[in-house]
C-alpha cells in the first residue's frame, strides 16, 4: 500500500543537522512550515530555520526564560512561542526578540501546553489543574481543577470541550465555557501519559 497519498506535506528530501544544538537533551518541540522550536534540559528554547537547519534564535537570557526544564512547546498563529517548564512557569515569547512574559500561577510542573488557531491555549500541570490562556494576556482566564488527584499529564482539546489524563488514572471531560467537569472516571490503574 502506498500510504504517500495520505500525506498533505513535504519536507526535507535528507537529513539536516539542527546547529548549534542544545547542550542537554531536547525535551519537546513544535513546528511550523518554516520553523522547529526545540526545548530541553539545558533551561533554554531554541529556533530553527527548517530550510538550511541553523538557528535563529535562542530563547533564554539571564532575565528572561525559564530556571528548569523546558517541558513542553507550541508556536501560536501570530508566531509567539508559548513555553511550559519543570519549574511550574508558562513563558510567552515575542514573536521578536528574546523577551518573555511569564506567567506563575501554577504551582506544578508544566505537562503539557496545547493551542488552537485563535491563539487561545491550555496548560496541564503536576498540581493537579489546567488554565486557559490567551495568547494577548499574561494571566489565565479560567482554571480546570477538582477532579485530579495528582498531576495532569495529557491533554486534548477541540471547540469548547477538554479531555484529561491523569497520573492517578482519572480521565475527565470538561466544558470550557462554564469550567465545569462534565464526566469524569478512573478507567486506568496506571498513570495516562502520551
Amino acid at each position: 500500500m502506498n500510504y504517500n497519498v495520505f500525506c498533505t506535506k513535504s519536507g526535507p528530501t535528507s537529513d539536516i543537522p539542527l546547529s548549534p544544538e542544545h547542550g542537554g537533551p531536547i525535551m519537546c518541540m513544535d513546528n511550523t512550515s518554516d520553523i522547529i522550536v526545540t526545548g530541553s534540559t539545558d533551561h533554554g528554547l531554541r529556533v530553527y530555520n527548517l530550510s538550511n537547519g541553523k538557528q535563529t534564535k535562542q530563547l533564554y537570557t539571564k532575565q528572561y526564560g525559564h530556571t528548569e526544564w523546558v517541558t513542553t512547546v507550541q508556536i501560536l498563529p501570530n508566531k509567539k512561542i508559548v513555553s511550559g517548564g519543570m519549574d511550574s512557569n508558562i513563558c510567552i515569547w515575542e514573536s521578536t526578540g528574546v523577551k518573555c512574559i511569564t506567567n506563575t500561577e501554577h504551582t506544578g510542573s508544566i505537562s503539557k501546553i496545547v493551542s488552537d488557531s485563535t491563539g487561545v491555549f491550555l496548560s496541564a500541570s503536576y498540581d493537579s489543574s489546567v488554565r486557559i490562556f490567551n495568547q494577548t494576556s499574561p494571566s489565565s482566564l479560567g482554571v480546570l481543577c477538582g477532579v485530579h488527584k495528582g498531576p495532569v499529564t495529557e491533554l486534548a482539546w477541540q471547540s469548547s470541550l477538554a479531555v484529561t489524563g491523569g497520573r492517578d488514572g482519572t480521565v475527565a471531560l470538561w466544558d470550557l465555557n462554564n469550567e465545569k467537569c462534565i464526566l469524569s472516571s478512573k478507567w486506568h490503574s496506571g498513570q495516562i501519559a502520551n
